[in-house]
């Protein structure tokens, strides 16, 4: 994905949250307004002169982030009119199921050498920041949409960062 492309899927997002008040709930209370503060963040500095494996990860998820947004767009008519969640049951599968990726992919991702110098544009390092905000989003307070959008997002994720060179 392209400059270009990131810059119009966190326009796109950025008007949703917007028109739908999104960003008027309190910390991680809206998964959306999350995913655009992430998007905003992970698109501040340029990924040119950073080494192969950061540009490799971060033209990953920028690939998976254009995809879940293609899913965010298709869905945004049950976002806006949600379904109430139809049990704690499923509540709790989901929260399991998202704890469970969410953990698997922050584990997964590159740790810097102790005492290294951590270059700005160290793609893992900056990723694995914004995943340790997602990990404290509410889950309680998200619509069954939210959860399965939320479950895409991670999945999605775990795609680009298991993803080796050519191998997507």
């Amino acid at each position: 994905m392209n400059r270009q492309e990131q810059t119009n899927i966190i326009n796109d997002l950025a008007t949703f949250v917007r028109d739908h008040r999104e960003d008027q709930f309190g910390d991680h209370e809206s998964l959306y307004y999350e995913m655009l503060k992430q998007w905003r963040q992970l698109s501040r500095f340029s990924m040119d002169a950073a080494d192969p494996a950061s540009r490799d990860l971060a033209d990953r998820y920028w690939t998976a982030m254009g995809r879940w947004h293609q899913r965010f767009v298709a869905e945004q008519d049950r976002i806006v009119n949600p379904t109430p969640m139809p049990g704690p049951t499923l509540q709790e599968e989901y929260e399991a199921l998202i704890a469970e990726l969410a953990d698997g992919i922050i584990s997964d991702l590159p740790r810097p050498a102790s005492a290294a110098v951590i270059r700005i544009d160290d793609f893992a390092r900056r990723l694995n920041l914004q995943l340790q905000e997602m990990v404290d989003l509410y889950t309680d307070v998200l619509t069954p949409i939210d959860l399965l959008l939320l479950v895409e997002y991670w999945r999605m994720v775990d795609q680009a960062v298991q993803a080796k060179e050519g191998n997507e």
